[in-house]
């Protein structure tokens, strides 16, 4: 898991330095981007990442099929 505190992003990728390119091509600001946790199980980082967003985070994996 990953911030962006410019954005006040928080995000999740197991290619943390391709997800930033993709960030910074995107126009987001990506200056002093930081590995905030790693996580064996991937179910525990989305925990970790949706109680990021209930703090006010923005971006979300969550998707509704």
């Amino acid at each position: 898991m990953y911030i962006l505190p410019e954005e006040n992003y928080a995000g999740l990728s197991n290619s943390i330095n391709r997800r930033i390119a993709n960030h910074a091509s995107s126009g987001k600001n990506v200056t002093g981007w930081f590995i905030h946790s790693e996580h064996i199980r991937p179910e525990h980082a989305i925990i970790a990442e949706a109680l990021l967003h209930l703090e006010g985070y923005l971006g979300c994996t969550y998707k509704n099929n």
